[in-house]
């Protein structure tokens, strides 16, 4: 005893460790728990796993794996889950036995199992850790071990006699002694009787502490001294039975120790002691009201801080739990005690499963309810964890475990709905009509939160739900009553349950999908981590289920009731969602039930059926249901099947008399084609169905819709513009303060109608609260959602707390107004005395309070800025009525409504009389007075409805789009609003009859509910009372009635699907009511609808489609007839060709006899040539044939990759059999198709083939001979082959102006009749007859030549045509063309810019025939005359040129060029004919001769290609920068530009002209131009340069050129071109290179020359004939042969030139001749010095006879004259020339001698030249040196 007295004084000196009985060392020595374990927040259960550890199969040591630390030994080995080992800590574990004797055994350290401790943490020699001493000191060890051993027996027994003496210590002051307790039981041997019985003993006292015979435990929850003794004791048995390890010598021990604990416990009852305490406490948690988590530590109370380290207390308690509850361990005595009795029957429960020898443990129902309770109880998370491994491990598996979970969460929801629905007045067993209840909003919230937990479980595990359906039968039941008497917004979500249960797994995935994500998102708790995988291990949908459960649902629902559901949701529902879900529940309903039962549900659906006009659009699910399920029931039975049929088309008919007998009928459908109709404005009734279309939710800014505000200290109160559903609010919190942020914020709304929202301030009973909202600290966004939308016309929000930094408050602020620094405290400032706590932006104080966090004047926030968007959409709602006043307020609003509503009213029929006279102008549409409004309009009309649209057309849209529109917009907005408030008033009598007692269900005025004050969601212009009291009255609403029309062909197209059903439809005439009045009516999508019903009920059927096709014969015949009477015939006749179009694309029995009304509608078409006959009726019967002819590929995966041919059974190509249409057309048997295929020959198939292969020869011989005989035979007028002749439809189809798309398919017809080559032979003669077609055509001749260039493509087809003679014909409708042109270029100034068009398409015929070589090689000789000429002539062209004459005329030159190509023999004959045209042509053409003589200049000669457009960029000499104003801006500049070129002169002009050098531009000497560092010759051509000097090392980049002032600073240095001619004419034999001149000689073309160069008067006119002329003369005098030719005086040449010599430098002293005179005067010169040369080469003889060739002596004045001119002396090449040529012309005429003498004598005075001389005498004298110069001596005559 004085040990132990010793041993607890220790335990208040920390500091020490061994000594004693080193209880210290003694204690749990391991490792602390783990890092998971350590973080599972307030856990303080130290038995407890690590929070990672959820294996429901793990041993006992992972429950007690936290009972073995000692914080003041962490030497030892924490277990074989500790991780740790003796090696990990700094001293070694002590054996008890040795500590008693101070003797301290050093022990290596173990790994592996030999390492475990017990389970207490108390080494003992029963461990099986190995023994380090040596043998020698065995026995004395022994010795030592047994006497300790005793005496730890004796200490028990004594201590547990003083046991009870520990009941009213306190649990605190009980732990020592059950620690030393622990200690003593440590090492107990199991073979010995005396520990056993010791155990027993101690067992037997504490479980005697426990009081487990006690069955009153109300007062568990308390905390007593007793009671945490008691829990102590607990602990202390759940360590013992934590004692299962193995691997070690001590499991024997250990084993001995958990199974009597557990023995114990069972025989004690623990089981249910433990399920007592647990229901006691199930209802302590019940009562005990969450806390609001807390996140502000500023708020808390502050704790005192210990000054010593906190005591020991394991393994009860952990000692990081203990260093969190320093002050008192026991405080969360609750929770540790539930933890304590959920882990005890774990623990029994686990050992016994393990021994046998322990008896098994009972576990009730009872358990399983109180565990699953614990499962839903929200006060208790803390122990879900474990309550979810007990309820896991008494399951056995996890699919028991979750379907018992499942089922006892669904009945807990389950009986909460069911208790929420009574407390609102619903009572199953008396609401079978219906009568309404209301829940307050926070109830509808709880109840939407339930019904998401049983949506969860049905969705994830459906078939958990689909059994406790089945096993509480009144689920369903309840649950479809329930939707329709609760509001709109919960049921979607009992839809859900109901489609999950009777549907099955499908519906449940489909829900699913979408709500997984929002679920995963928000369960963030770590209990809840393994239901997430529920989902994905649940069962597979059982059929059967669905069906017993369907049919359980039948037994309880009447008809009544379901009716109500059908119209309730089906019919009357405003959102489509929940029409579609309850479409598929009502469908699976069907699909599960008995025929008895489909036949009740389809009576009641046909029992619905007259009320379909009623609901409008809303009806589409319902109809598509009923035509189901009328098949699927009454297919086979007729008289129902009539029976139905009847209602159909009896409302059918009934909806197209309404609309047709409408009012406003004729206004709608004139409205519906000339503006975006929309919508029905007319109505004098709005409709509520039509005018209130699902409006989605929509992201809206607060601001946007905000009218007024008002603000308090904390509290902002928004006015909404309406009201507005509300679904999400987001707040954006920026510029955040630090100093004080927003902690809580409540969201308040209310619907009350208020004229300011200073009424609602300061008024706390007129809001109600939607949402509560915890921010962190720092948080800038916050998203709240509403489980339940909310509709409010008021907000409020109000911030409630912040977390304030009271640091940062004290510090100094800002004068608002000076800016100065001023204390926080008083905050007034000493500048200037301004206050700074008041607001920054208006100024204002708040004396009420130092700092608000709101501006109460503006609302502005220092500290942050809130920007609110709200997820919302604008509704109708209506004040509440809460008590009499409210109700007159009401009445009066009511009639301040309807006052309203007349007045909207009365402007909308104001606005009809208008639109009216404006639908009559618009149909007059001739007078004269509206072409012009609309002409002279239309600009202004641009702005407002369009470009140039009719002024009438723009009025009537404004009108009706906006005007009428918004007046309806406005009234329906009215009449929803007066009718909300009626029923209200009437949902208000009725509460107050009802609370009287007189209350008297009257399900016609009111069966669904008004919210009550507190619910203000209210979508009532949909209410379902509204739709029932319209039921009793006939629809007069136009959209309803279109709507109702085009559910009717819905059920009707379902309906003809099935053949009876068809033809009794047929026998009641339904096709001309179709045709009569459906097929025109409504939109594009409902009249399409309308043709494939007709399409449906005429298929497979000969008289049905007789009867259509009648019908459809006579309407379109009369609308050709009366064609020029009827105002709109395409509007007519389109539905019903539409119809034809549709019915012959569907492949049925019956589409000879819709091909023959086809054809009768074309050949009547076809003969009236009327533009809208053609594009009305034409036009769509030759698209259908075209179908027919040509059908489209297959589409099919079976024949997608064949062609049409492959799937043909007769062969195609050379087919000759025919039909004679108008036997055909009279319907005779003997011209029918059947016939028509008899004759045909079969195509053979592969099959056919394979089968028929051995009588291939006996096959081939009867061909062979049967055409023999048939050729042979005389044809009989039957069978005579058909002849295309041009006198037919297609010459007028072909060419058709009116309609481009009748000529396309006018030639995809005649393009697929031409798959055979003999008809193909016979089209092209055809076509071609149509070429003279074309100068009338012009463009509309597009298509058909297209085709016929297309059918001509192989060259075999050209060949044909042109050994037909196609080409010379051809070339005569080029030549008739041109001639058009021509004449009218001589009679007319306008031109069409379509002229040419045949002329051209003509060339491009010419031009693909002759790139045959076969044809060009033929005709070649033939066409190249009519070519040139056409070329030449439209050259001319002036007036009549555009861009296809331009085009042409390059054909025509690229065909001449192909067509001049060839051996010189051609060439030669093609000169000679370029001689020949230009006789034809007048001297005084100066234009085409120019062309020819350019095309004889390339023939004798060819030049270098053209170097085509390129670039050159003009730039500045940097050095003269100062010196030359103005910069060429253009760079770079194209070649083709105007002013650049053709001589660089020109470009030096450009450049003058533009830098506004005016001194410059005349003088030629002044500016000098550079390319390539080389001063280049303002005589040389541009491109020359380019090609010559710059392509060589620059080429494809932009030719550089610098100019500069020449001399400006210096002399130049660089090189100097003057030409570019670079070839040595005297090594070129210019006989052989010009040899193609010879022929100019032979064919008269020099004399031809000769003609034009004398008929030159003038170089205005004549210089670009001239400059050809030179250029062919100067190639022709290469040629002696024509320089003979020339020196002949017949010609007269010398004379000619010298006249036209002086022309050209008369012009030049005039400048008549522009630029480039000089150089034509150098070339003159040059050819007459080589006529001349030849001539004086002459004999004597023949110089006399040629006297006169040298030109007479006036010419030889005025050259003499011409010395004297400006131009001359400017241009020095000129005067050598002048001066050369003179000498030639004085041989042998002394007076021409004596006068050239005469002339230069005065200048020869060489004596007077010396003294002095003028310049012009320095000329004189230097021209007289070149004319002596010329002189040779074999030149002198004899005589002189």
């Amino acid at each position: 005893m004085v040990e132990l007295a010793i041993a607890l004084s220790l335990q208040d000196q920390p500091g020490r460790q061994g000594g004693g009985l080193g209880l210290q060392g003694l204690s749990l020595s391991g490792q602390a728990q783990s890092s998971s374990s350590l973080e599972a927040g307030t856990f303080s259960d130290t038995t407890a796993s690590a929070a990672a550890s959820d294996d429901e199969g793990s041993t006992a040591a992972t429950d007690g794996s936290t009972l073995r630390t000692s914080p003041a030994d962490h030497g030892g080995s924490a277990g074989s889950e500790s991780g740790g080992s003796n090696a990990d800590s700094g001293e070694h574990s002590v054996s008890g036995r040795s500590s008693a004797y101070e003797e301290v055994i050093h022990e290596p350290p173990v790994t592996g199992a030999g390492s475990v401790t017990s389970s207490g943490g108390m080494p003992s020699t029963s461990m099986g850790q190995p023994e380090m001493c040596d043998m020698s000191e065995a026995d004395t060890d022994f010795d030592t071990s047994f006497r300790l051993h005793a005496l730890r027996l004796m200490l028990l027994e004594r201590l547990l006699q003083h046991l009870p003496e520990l009941r009213n210590v306190g649990g605190v002051r009980a732990i020592p002694f059950m620690q030393v307790l622990l200690m003593l039981s440590s090492d107990l041997d199991s073979d010995e009787e005396k520990d056993r019985a010791a155990l027993d003993n101690l067992l037997q006292c504490t479980l005697s502490e426990l009081e487990m015979s006690k069955t009153d435990f109300g007062d568990v929850a308390q905390r007593t001294a007793r009671h945490e003794v008691q829990l102590i004791i607990m602990r202390l048995l759940s360590v013992f039975m934590s004692r299962t390890k193995s691997g070690s010598k001590s499991t024997e021990s250990s084993s001995l120790v958990s199974n009597a604990t557990a023995s114990a416990l069972l025989s004690c009852g623990a089981v249910d002691y433990c399920l007592l305490i647990l229901k006691a406490l199930l209802d302590h948690w019940k009562q005990t009201q969450l806390e609001e988590e807390s996140g502000n530590t500023g708020t808390n109370l502050l704790k005192s801080h210990p000054v010593t380290p906190p005591p020991d207390m394991s393994p009860f308690f952990l000692r990081q739990y203990v260093k969190g509850h320093a002050g008192d361990v026991f405080e969360a005595y609750p929770q540790l005690l539930t933890e304590m009795v959920l882990r005890l029957p774990y623990q029994i429960k686990k050992i016994a499963d393990s021994n046998s020898g322990v008896a098994t443990p009972v576990f009730d129902q009872a358990w399983f309810y109180y565990l699953c309770e614990y499962m839903l109880t929200q006060q208790t998370p803390f122990v879900r964890r474990q309550v979810r491994k007990l309820l896991l491990f008494i399951c056995g598996s996890k699919e028991k475990y979750r379907q018992l979970r499942d089922l006892h969460s669904l009945e807990s929801h389950i009986k909460e709905i069911r208790s929420i629905c009574e407390s609102g007045g619903f009572d199953k067993q008396k609401t079978t009509g219906g009568v309404p209840f209301t829940l307050q909003y926070d109830t509808l919230i709880s109840l939407i939160e339930h019904l998401k937990a049983c949506a969860e479980i049905a969705t994830s595990r459906t078939v958990n739900w689909q059994k406790f359906c089945q096993k509480d039968d009144t689920v369903l039941f309840y649950l479809l009553q329930a939707s329709f008497h609760l509001d709109e917004g919960v049921s979607p979500i009992l839809l859900q349950l109901l489609a999950c249960a009777l549907c099955g797994s499908k519906a449940g995935s489909q829900s699913s999908s979408g709500s997984s994500k929002q679920k995963k998102d928000k369960d963030r708790d770590k209990d809840k981590d393994k239901d997430k995988e529920d989902g994905e291990d649940s069962h597979k949908h059982d059929e059967a289920l669905c069906n017993s459960l369907v049919q359980q649902l039948n037994k309880s629902v009447d008809s009544e009731i379901l009716s109500r559901f059908v119209q309730c949701f089906l019919l009357e529902s405003n959102n489509t969602a929940v029409r579609w879900q309850a479409h598929g529940l009502v469908l699976h309903i069907f699909k599960n039930s008995s025929v008895s039962h489909q036949e009740m549900i389809l009576d009641l659906m046909w029992e619905l059926w007259p009320k379909l006009p009623n609901y409008g659009r809303k009806a589409a699910q319902f109809v598509d249901l009923l035509g189901y399920f009328t098949l699927k029931v009454r297919s086979e039975k007729k008289v129902q099947v009539i029976e139905a049929v009847d209602k159909a088309v009896s409302v059918l008919r009934v909806q197209n008399e309404v609309l047709a007998n409408h009012p406003n009928s004729n206004i709608y459908n004139m409205l519906s084609g000339l503006v975006e109709f929309d919508g029905y404005y007319l109505e004098s009734d709005p409709c509520l169905v039509c005018n209130n279309p699902e409006v989605p939710f929509q992201s809206i800014k607060l601001s946007a819709i905000k009218v007024d505000s008002r603000f308090t200290a904390n509290t902002q109160i928004v006015k909404l513009v309406s009201t507005h559903t509300i679904s999400k609010i987001s707040l954006r919190i920026g510029d955040l303060k630090r100093n004080k942020m927003v902690r809580t914020i409540n969201i308040y709304y209310n619907n009350r109608t208020v004229q300011s929202v200073v009424e609602l301030k300061n008024k706390p009973s007129m809001w109600h609260k939607a949402k509560k909202c915890q921010l962190q600290a720092g948080q800038t966004e916050l998203k709240v959602e509403f489980p339940l939308p909310i509709v409010a016309a008021n907000l409020m929000i109000e911030y409630v707390d912040f977390y304030d930094n009271f640091q940062a408050s004290a510090e100094t602020l800002q004068c608002p107004r000076c800016s100065a620094s001023v204390a926080a405290n008083p905050g007034v400032c000493g500048n200037c005395g301004e206050n700074v706590f008041q607001c920054h932006k208006c100024r204002a104080i708040n004396y009420d309070e130092k700092d608000p966090f709101l501006c109460n004047s503006c609302g502005f926030c220092k500290y942050a800025k809130f920007d609110y968007t709200l997820n919302a959409k604008p509704c109708c709602a209506v004040d509440p009525i809460e008590n009499e006043e409210d109700r007159k307020k009401a009445a009066i609003s009511i009639n301040s409504l309807l006052e309203k509503a007349d007045r909207v009213y009365r402007t909308l029929v104001s606005q009809k009389p208008h639109l009216e006279s404006l639908l009559i102008k618009i149909n007059e549409s001739g007078g004269e007075k509206q072409q012009e409004d609309s002409t002279t309009g239309g600009g202004g009309g641009c702005s407002h409805g369009g470009n140039n649209v009719n002024k009438a057309i723009q009025s009537l849209a404004s009108k009706y789009c906006g005007d009428c529109k918004s007046s309806f917009d406005e009234l329906s907005k009215i009449i929803q609003k007066v009718l909300a408030s009626r029923k209200e008033l009437v949902e208000y009598d009725r509460r107050q009859r009802e609370a009287a007692g007189n209350f008297v269900s009257s399900p016609a005025l009111s069966p669904i509910p008004s919210p009550s004050p507190s619910l203000p969601n209210m979508t009532l212009p949909t209410s379902r009372s509204n739709k029932e009291l319209s039921c009793q009255r006939t629809v007069h609403c136009y959209g309803c009635a279109a709507a109702a029309t085009e559910h009717c062909v819905t059920l009707l197209r379902a309906l003809a699907s099935n053949p009876v059903t068809r033809q009794i439809l047929i026998e009641k005439g339904l096709i001309k009511d179709l045709v009569g009045y459906n097929l025109r009516r409504g939109s594009a999508q409902v009249r399409a609808d309308v043709r494939n019903l007709l399409c449906l009920l005429t298929r497979d059927c000969s008289h049905a489609t007789d009867q259509l096709n009648a019908i459809l014969v006579a309407r379109v015949s009369a609308a050709i007839n009366s064609h020029k009477s009827v105002h709109d015939m395409a509007g007519t006749v389109r539905n019903e060709m539409l119809l034809l179009t549709d019915t012959i694309q569907r492949g049925e029995s019956c589409w000879e006899q819709r091909l023959r009304c086809v054809m009768q509608l074309f050949l009547m078409a076809v003969k009236i040539m009327s533009p809208v006959v053609m594009e009305s009726v034409t036009l769509p019967c030759l698209k259908i044939l075209q179908h027919i002819v040509k059908p489209a590929p297959p589409t099919s995966k079976k024949n997608k990759e064949k062609s049409v041919e492959t799937l043909s059974s007769v062969k195609a190509p050379g087919t000759e059999v025919h039909t004679n249409v108008t036997k055909w057309l009279d319907e005779k048997k003997k011209n029918g198709y059947e016939e028509w295929k008899k004759q045909v020959p079969h195509k053979v198939t592969d099959s056919c083939k394979k089968a028929a292969a051995k009588d291939t020869r006996v096959q081939y011989l009867m061909e062979k001979y049967a055409k023999r005989w048939k050729s042979k035979m005389p044809q009989h007028q039957t069978s005579r082959p058909v002849k295309i002749c041009g006198d037919n439809w297609l010459r007028s189809v072909l060419f058709s102006p009116s309609s481009r798309s009748a000529r396309q398919v006018a030639c995809n017809i005649v393009e697929a009749l031409c798959q055979v080559p003999s008809r193909r032979q016979q089209v092209l003669d055809l076509l071609t007859t149509y070429l003279d077609e074309l100068h009338t055509a012009g463009e509309s001749a597009t298509e058909f030549l297209s085709l016929y260039q297309r059918l001509t493509k192989p060259s075999h087809w050209k060949l044909y045509l042109a050994a037909r003679g196609v080409l010379p014909h051809i070339g005569s409708l080029i030549a008739m063309e041109i001639d058009y042109l021509t004449m009218l270029e001589e009679t007319t100034l306008s031109s069409d810019l379509s002229q040419g068009y045949a002329l051209k398409m003509l060339t491009e015929l010419l031009a693909s025939f002759v790139e045959l070589d076969t044809i060009k090689q033929h005709y070649k000789s033939k066409l190249v005359g009519t070519v040139l000429n056409g070329y030449l002539s439209l050259r001319k062209l002036v007036v009549q040129r555009t861009k296809l004459v331009d085009e042409t005329q390059d054909m025509l030159l690229e065909l001449l060029e192909e067509m001049t190509t060839g051996t010189d023999t051609e060439t030669g004959a093609f000169m000679s004919v370029c001689v020949d045209t230009v006789k034809r042509y007048g001297l005084d053409d100066f234009r085409t001769p120019v062309f020819i003589f350019e095309r004889l200049c390339s023939i004798i000669y060819p030049e270098e290609n053209d170097v085509g457009e390129f670039f050159m960029t003009l730039e500045k000499d940097p050095q003269q920068e100062d010196f030359l104003s103005g910069r060429m801006q253009g760079n770079p500049y194209s070649s083709n530009e105007p002013g650049i070129g053709p001589l660089m002169r020109d470009v030096k002009n450009k450049i003058c002209q533009d830098c506004e050098l005016i001194a410059l531009l005349e003088d030629d000497n002044g500016m000098e131009l550079l390319v390539q560092n080389k001063i280049i010759s303002l005589d040389l051509q541009v491109k020359e340069v380019y090609k010559k000097i710059w392509c060589p090392e620059n080429e494809g980049e932009p030719m550089r050129i610098v100019y500069r002032m020449r001399g400006l600073l210096g002399d130049a240095t660089e090189d100097i071109v003057d030409s570019l001619d670079i070839t040595n004419d005297e090594e070129l034999d210019h006989e052989e290179v010009y040899k193609m001149a010879t022929v100019m000689a032979e064919c008269g073309g020099l004399e031809v020359m000769i003609q034009r160069l004398a008929v030159i008067k003038d170089l205005v006119r004549g210089k670009q004939l001239l400059t050809v002329l030179l250029k062919l003369f100067g190639y022709c005098v290469k040629v002696k042969i024509n320089r003979q030719l020339l020196i002949q005086p017949s010609l007269n040449t010398i004379n000619i030139m010298l006249s036209t010599l002086n022309m050209i430098l008369i012009a030049s002293e005039s400048e008549q001749g522009g630029s480039g005179v000089a150089q034509l005067a150098q070339q003159l010169m040059e050819i007459m010095a080589v006529i001349l040369q030849e001539a004086n080469q002459l004999p004597a003889v023949d110089k006399s006879t040629s006297m006169i060739l040298f030109g007479d002596k006036a010419h030889m004045v005025m050259l003499m004259d011409r010395i004297n001119s400006a131009f001359v002396r400017a241009n020095s090449n000129v005067l050598q020339g002048l001066m050369r040529l003179i000498p030639y012309l004085t041989f042998g005429s002394r007076d021409k001698m004596q006068m050239l003498i005469s002339y230069f004598k005065p200048y020869v005075d060489f004596n007077k030249f010396d003294d002095e001389h003028t310049q012009d005498e320095e000329i004189h004298l230097d021209c007289f040196c070149v004319v002596a110069a010329g002189i040779t001596v074999s030149n002198k005559p004899s005589h002189c």
